[in-house]
């Protein structure tokens, strides 16, 4: 198992990584947030900024199968949402697998196909760990179709 870097490294390392994606490298938002949660030389991610959210992408394999998260944030990391796209392929109907046809993940608190990051996302350090379990268990149901006991 690697060595857990330290607060101190991790911000280094961001404010190299900001510099170069045009971030802010002094941010405690979501940048910052999503950064220290996934470290680049450990994940497969990537960000993007648009003017009305922060959105960042990671892709998680799970056995077989391969799914592309992506997360739209408000830039100070309080309201977010996660999408699959690729896992809609295999669900039939809206809400199977907690995954809507639009590609909006439920993780819970009546969050819906049609919800949005203002008005329904969860705190963005929430999401990313509530993301990546929910990709361990949705491979799961795809598999077995049923949902694993925690």
């Amino acid at each position: 198992m690697p060595r857990q870097k330290t607060e101190v490294e991790l911000r280094k390392e961001f404010r190299t990584w900001a510099t170069k994606n045009d971030c802010d490298p002094d941010s405690t938002g979501a940048a910052w947030i999503f950064f220290k949660n996934s470290d680049p030389t450990e994940y497969d991610w990537y960000y993007e900024k648009s003017q009305r959210y922060e959105r960042f992408y990671e892709n998680i394999s799970v056995g077989h199968y391969n799914f592309t998260i992506s997360y739209a944030s408000t830039e100070n990391g309080s309201k977010a949402l996660s999408y699959c796209h690729d896992g809609v392929d295999y669900i039939t109907e809206n809400g199977d697998g907690h995954l809507y046809k639009s590609g909006t993940i439920c993780l819970g608190w009546n969050i819906d196909g049609n919800s949005s990051v203002h008005g329904d996302g969860q705190d963005l350090e929430w999401v990313i760990h509530r993301s990546r379990y929910w990709a361990v268990a949705f491979a799961y149901w795809c598999e077995y179709g049923n949902w694993m006991d925690p």
